[in-house]
């Protein structure tokens, strides 16, 4: 009588599966995590300590607060005043995009999203061009 293929999947296999292999060579081929000592000792001196951290995170502090009043300072020169003293409007966000929260507001109550409200947004400033056009034309 013929084998029957059931009869191979019972018996166990005389050949190793591939993640059998796998999972062995992982398992033998581990190698320490520091060739030396010496290496061990360089890479502990190489970390930065809590001083150092301190001082670097200042630094990037101080630089990223230059940076803002450099920006606020360009922005100032943009609108046509020298220095933040000489802002006539008394406006702390002079340099900064305007917001209608009121209109946000009101489409977020009528439901719509905020993709929704940009397009309708877009497609009335539009219309308005077409408008300021065509009276310009006649």
């Amino acid at each position: 009588m013929g084998r029957d293929s059931r009869d191979d999947a019972r018996e166990p296999s005389a050949r190793r599966s591939r993640d059998d292999r796998l999972r062995d060579d992982r398992s033998h081929s581990k190698r320490p995590r520091y060739d030396s000592d010496d290496e061990r000792r360089r890479r502990r001196d190489d970390r930065e300590t809590s001083e150092e951290r301190r001082t670097r995170r200042a630094a990037k502090r101080d630089a990223r607060a230059a940076r803002e009043q450099k920006e606020r300072e360009r922005a100032a020169e943009l609108h046509g005043y020298a220095a933040e003293g000489e802002n006539a409007f008394g406006d702390a966000a002079l340099d900064q995009k305007f917001v209608w929260a009121k209109k946000d507001e009101r489409d977020r109550k009528a439901g719509l999203s905020r993709e929704e409200a940009s397009a309708k947004h877009l497609r009335r400033r539009i219309e308005a061009k077409v408008r300021c056009v065509r009276l310009h034309q006649h």
